[in-house]
């Protein structure tokens, strides 16, 4: 193998990245007054805070949807109190979310997401031997994804108000986790 002989750049070509790089720190100079004015003039809440919001919404829709057709298909009382208890904070949540996103502008979703709402048909559908069970499986699975997301939600969030209500509904969904486990445990004995 030959050894490769290093030449330095031809003095033109050293001026030639003096330049752009010059042209480039310019540039970004001469961009920041502008980007400063705009984000001023709008105000608008960061796309990661509105949408993380828009899911809570959904996911508040979701879950009262869920604990009131399990209210209705309940011959637990163990069930039946998990159901009350999610109905009861979850409208709560939903009352406190969707005030918060009216007062940043942020769209409220009228209804779950698409696949919440096929969620809600396959336990419509559910056999009355297997929908207790079926139920609190979900609802444990559903609030460990709420609770990552609220938790991402308060590491990367820039709105300082929606952080503090994922921070709140993070300590919330983290109940429901362990009533959920409860739940099915008592149900797994009977």
């Amino acid at each position: 193998m030959h050894a490769r002989a290093s030449f330095p750049p031809h003095p033109r070509v050293r001026a030639g990245r003096r330049i752009s790089i010059a042209l480039v720190l310019i540039g970004l100079t001469a961009a920041l007054p502008v980007a400063r004015t705009g984000a001023a003039e709008t105000a608008a809440t960061p796309a990661y805070d509105s949408q993380w919001l828009q899911m809570s919404i959904a996911g508040d829709r979701f879950e009262i949807q869920a604990a009131k057709l399990a209210i209705k298909r309940s011959h637990n009382g163990h069930l039946g109190a998990l159901a009350g208890r999610l109905l009861s904070d979850h409208t709560k949540s939903l009352k406190k979310a969707t005030a918060l996103a009216q007062r940043l502008n942020v769209r409220v979703t009228p209804a779950p997401l698409p696949t919440m709402q096929w969620s809600l048909r396959a336990l419509q559908a559910m056999p009355e031997d297997r929908f207790a069970t079926e139920y609190v499986k979900l609802e444990i699975g559903d609030h460990n994804q709420a609770i990552v997301a609220a938790g991402r939600e308060v590491e990367n969030g820039q709105d300082d108000d929606v952080k503090a209500f994922a921070d709140g509904a993070s300590t919330m969904l983290a109940k429901h986790v362990r009533l959920a486990r409860q739940t099915l445990r008592s149900l797994q004995n009977d």
